[in-house]
């Protein structure tokens, strides 16, 4: 009996540490949600409202960024979703960063990276409500794109 007693008390010590690190609480799953911004976007001298989706990965401290109907230019004739996955971030305080360099990203619903838009630089901070992002397309890309840099600021969409 006194083993199943001491059992016990060994498997309710692990279960209670398992729940908090040294008085902080330790959510059950990941923050996976997605926070949508809503702003402006700056390619080059090209200015569009635009909206950007920032999802942590369950995990890993890592986040996707989804750039939605993206336009490089107020000629071009169609809109891309643009899609940069697994990008590192840290979190201090109220300030939520992330960065990474050489990121080729999925374009549209496509399911390979593609390399001829890679970009860089991709680097953030989300600060309260806010989101500051900029990114910079890699130099050796097609003329048209190549070294281009974005620019976005943005506010939380309020659900």
């Amino acid at each position: 009996m006194k083993k199943l007693i001491y059992l016990f008390a060994v498997t309710m010590l692990f279960a209670a540490c398992s729940k908090e690190n040294d008085g902080i609480e330790i959510p059950d799953t990941p923050e996976t949600n997605s926070t949508s911004y809503n702003g402006t976007l700056l390619a080059d001298s090209f200015a569009t409202a635009a909206v950007i989706d920032i999802t942590p990965v369950a995990n890993t401290s890592t986040v996707d960024i989804v750039l939605n109907d993206v336009k490089f230019a107020p000629n071009m004739p169609i809109v891309l979703d643009i899609t940069l996955k697994g990008i590192p971030y840290t979190k201090s305080d109220s300030v939520f960063s992330f960065s990474a360099n050489n990121v080729a990203p999925y374009i549209n619903t496509g399911t390979e990276p593609v390399a001829t838009y890679t970009f860089d630089k991709v680097q953030g901070k989300i600060v309260g409500e806010s989101l500051n992002l900029s990114a910079k397309m890699a130099e050796n890309l097609a003329p048209y794109i190549a070294g281009m840099e974005f620019q976005f600021n943005g506010t939380e969409v309020t659900k």
